[in-house]
């Protein structure tokens, strides 16, 4: 499984149009501690990382590697239909 970065949790929020203080609700943790994720500044646990993927995919928004041909690959971030 892909890790979840910064700027995923950045796409995954605009794909959904979430504001951090509704992503916040949603995660149950503050506004800040997400927007200190955001900044790159450490704070979150792998646990809550785990929460914040889950809180992703049950609003239909996938993390993970994708393959564009043999020799170009990465982790995207897409919203699924649902």
């Amino acid at each position: 499984m892909a890790p979840i970065t910064p700027s995923h949790c950045r796409a995954a929020r605009g794909l959904l149009d979430w504001s951090l203080k509704r992503l916040a609700l949603r995660f149950g943790l503050s506004s800040a501690s997400l927007r200190d994720f955001e900044r790159n500044r450490p704070g979150l646990s792998l646990a809550d990382l785990a929460v914040l993927r889950a809180t992703f995919e049950a609003a239909n928004v996938l993390i993970g590697h994708a393959a564009w041909s043999d020799d170009r690959s990465g982790i995207g971030v897409w919203l699924m239909p649902g």
